[in-house]
């Protein structure tokens, strides 16, 4: 499930309690795809069509896993 990688990968630096949300992280690409920064590694548009979510979906989706 792409789900899964992608919340493990983001939540890692948040369960090892390194910062309290994934996107504080500032090696995380978790930022790019909420729009906080405009980085070019990975390819947010294939994962937007993988995922079938539109950004405003996909915001709302990594705003679910992220723990607080």
């Amino acid at each position: 499930n792409p789900w899964s990688v992608f919340s493990y990968i983001h939540e890692n630096p948040v369960q090892a309690r390194l910062v309290s949300v994934a996107e504080e992280w500032e090696f995380s690409s978790c930022r790019d795809y909420l729009g906080l920064r405009t980085g070019t590694l990975c390819n947010k548009e294939r994962f937007k069509w993988l995922m079938q979510l539109d950004q405003k979906e996909l915001v709302k989706k990594i705003r679910e896993i992220d723990l607080y």
